[in-house]
């Protein structure tokens, strides 16, 4: 796990150890989608997207409960599971 303001300020050991990952799952907390800009705007590309708003939940007013935790977390393992590891990052 890596920092995406890290990414963004271009912190060379962050997007080295990052760009080798053999997957990346960026998170999104809403339709903005920052978090995918910001690694598309860094050169990133194969990386798997998640929105959490795409869950009918609204930033900011839907209250963290254990079982939306829950819930991202079996989304994000699922995710994960379901796509290929990248042979060379």
């Amino acid at each position: 796990m890596y920092c995406l303001a890290g990414i963004a300020s271009d912190v060379e050991l962050i997007v080295v150890n990052s760009r080798a990952a053999n997957r990346i799952v960026v998170v999104d907390g809403c339709d903005s989608d920052c978090a995918r800009m910001t690694m598309q705007k860094q050169g990133f590309g194969g990386f798997l997207h998640f929105r959490i708003t795409d869950l009918g939940w609204e930033k900011g007013k839907t209250p963290v409960t254990d079982e939306r935790i829950h819930t991202v977390a079996t989304r994000l393992r699922g995710l994960l599971l379901s796509e290929p590891v990248r042979a060379e990052a």
